[in-house]
């Protein structure tokens, strides 16, 4: 259906439902090897302004390997009955979503990460968003933390690829692919009953995959059945920025790797169609190709570089999705799925 989008993917899965008492709201934290950033976010979101007795914490280890577990276990200990723990042992962001989502309790699932700090009053306006008609995703600003400064040729127009996102101090109706960011965003668990959960075709999978696009391709299945994605400025979050992202290298592995997760997403929900009128249009095979041979060069802009970088990743993740059947790969699992009691 060339240029044609198309509707997937929206069959209502069955339920399953908790044995617990739900709560207003969980906060869901997937970590992997990264133990030690834990504590600051942690500290953050027990500060909330949101009643204690109504919200939980629920961090995920997603087979870590290094002294993660242990540190989890001292949170428990040291905040039992408010902080949780379970494990995932499949590795990628999306299994550790999806866990986190079957796991918990609360009708509103708000997901942040293990190196962000969030407002005292960030949970309160995402529950309040999400309890709207109709409003079944919500997500605010995410604002950089770093130590020192941006480096100069650092423009705003990296800023995206860094997870910041600022749409303004008014509250704003959101489409794609303007979605709110991972770090910061919250769901209505009747959405996941709805559309199922996580594709785990799409998203982070250790240090070696940028993969991206998992909350945009969930988000995009529910904006399809007519819901609201809000965008809420009270609801504010802090990214830690490590310095590793901070190179030309990084940005130019970034940009390639956006390439490839937009052609999976294309193919999904548009078709093959759609994308090879994508590639063809203003020689963008051409601009892929360019991107090979003119990689190492660094005496022109470096964000032309990266956008040339990334049309070399949606055309080899093209070749890619068509032959591995993206399109099948990418099939969330329904809502429901049984999982082992926390620990």
């Amino acid at each position: 259906m060339q240029g044609e989008e198309r509707s997937v993917f929206l069959t209502p899965a069955p339920a399953r439902a908790s044995p617990r008492e739900p709560l207003a709201a969980s906060v869901v934290v997937c970590t992997h090897n990264r133990g030690s950033l834990l504590g600051e976010s942690i500290e953050a979101l027990l500060a909330q302004g949101f009643p204690e007795d109504d919200f939980e914490i629920l961090v995920v280890d997603n087979a870590s390997t290094d002294s993660t577990p242990a540190v989890l276990a001292e949170l428990v200990r040291r905040h039992p009955g408010r902080v949780r723990a379970v494990r995932e042992p499949v590795l990628g962001h999306s299994s550790s979503r999806n866990r986190g989502v079957l796991a918990s309790r609360g009708r509103i699932v708000a997901y942040t990460d293990d190196d962000a700090r969030v407002s005292p009053g960030w949970l309160t306006a995402l529950v309040e968003a999400c309890s709207r008609p109709d409003v079944w995703c919500a997500g605010g600003p995410v604002r950089p933390l770093l130590k020192g400064k941006f480096p100069g040729w650092l423009t705003p127009a990296f800023f995206p690829y860094l997870a910041l996102f600022d749409k303004g101090d008014a509250e704003v109706d959101l489409v794609y692919n303007e979605y709110p960011r991972g770090v910061n965003i919250a769901f209505r668990r009747e959405a996941f009953r709805s559309v199922g959960l996580f594709s785990t075709a799409f998203g982070r999978r250790g240090k070696r995959s940028l993969l991206s696009y998992d909350e945009i391709e969930l988000v995009y299945r529910i904006a399809r059945l007519g819901k609201k994605i809000l965008y809420i400025p009270a609801a504010e979050a802090f990214h830690v920025i490590d310095a590793e992202r901070l190179t030309p290298e990084w940005f130019l592995r970034r940009f390639y790797w956006q390439g490839k997760s937009e052609v999976y997403f294309d193919l999904v929900h548009r078709g093959a169609g759609f994308v090879k009128e994508n590639l063809r249009k203003e020689g963008r095979l051409r601009k892929a190709a360019k991107a090979l041979v003119s990689s190492g060069r660094d005496d022109e802009d470096l964000y032309a570089r990266c956008r040339r970088r990334a049309w070399m990743g949606y055309a080899v993740g093209a070749f890619q999705g068509w032959v591995t059947r993206i399109e099948a790969r990418a099939r969330p699992t329904p809502y429901g799925v049984p999982v082992p009691a926390s620990r």
